[in-house]
């Protein structure tokens, strides 16, 4: 994806909400004042043991965080990669109530 350098000043006051595919790089999401990420991807592992692999090589493989400003959501989603099975995560729709104050 693009650099969200791109997206600097966009929003003016209005919080900015990116949806990225991937969760990388969560500090650049952090700096350039994104309100809320949501993102997927890592499936949290799928299979056994992925998942002790996603959890080393993203930041958040899976659900929420919040780190200095910016709010988080990773899903591990209902599809799969490769063979149609799961056995390191339980497949999931997120449902996100969003309100500014």
């Amino acid at each position: 994806r693009k650099s969200l350098k791109t997206i600097e000043g966009v929003g003016g006051e209005l919080p900015v909400i990116v949806m990225d595919h991937t969760p990388n790089d969560l500090g650049e999401a952090e700096e350039a004042g994104v309100a809320l990420q949501v993102s997927g991807h890592t499936h949290r592992g799928q299979l056994w043991p992925f998942n002790f692999i996603t959890s080393r090589l993203f930041e958040q493989d899976w659900g929420f965080l919040e780190k200095g400003g910016t709010l988080f959501y990773v899903s591990c989603g209902v599809g799969a990669w490769g063979p149609p099975i799961r056995t390191s995560s339980r497949p999931e729709v997120v449902v996100l109530n969003i309100s500014f104050e």
